[in-house]
């Protein structure tokens, strides 16, 4: 099975051409690889630039995002980003990948809602 990443990289810059929010969600999933990276490799430090790097992306999209819906989940995302930030700071190594796995929930929460119908439905 493809993951996630692995379609993003090749598929990401055919699907930019005629999606441009395709391409900002390709350089949010790489920054959030990123950031799991960095925790496993006790980088800290680079865990925070990145999510910072993130916050900064995803507080932008929540201005011009249309559907008070999807600002909503947005918003979310943000608050999430936030918490991690704080707890990267105490170094607590279980709080931390706490923090991440929910950022990751909202990346999956706001995905399943808001996916393709037909795709929804469809098991290859």
């Amino acid at each position: 099975m493809v993951s996630i990443a692995c379609f993003c990289l090749i598929a990401g810059p055919a699907l930019s051409k005629t999606m441009p929010q395709f391409q900002d969600h390709r350089k949010r999933l790489m920054i959030v690889q990123s950031i799991v990276s960095d925790i496993a490799l006790n980088d800290l430090d680079k865990a925070a630039k990145d999510a910072n790097v993130l916050l900064e992306m995803v507080s932008k999209d929540s201005e011009a995002l249309p559907p008070e819906s999807l600002r909503d989940a947005n918003t979310t995302l943000e608050k999430s980003i936030r918490m991690f930030l704080k707890v990267v700071e105490k170094k607590d190594p279980l709080a931390i990948v706490g923090g991440y796995c929910d950022i990751i929930g909202n990346c999956y929460g706001c995905h399943t809602k808001y996916r393709d119908p037909v795709r929804a439905t469809h098991t290859p």
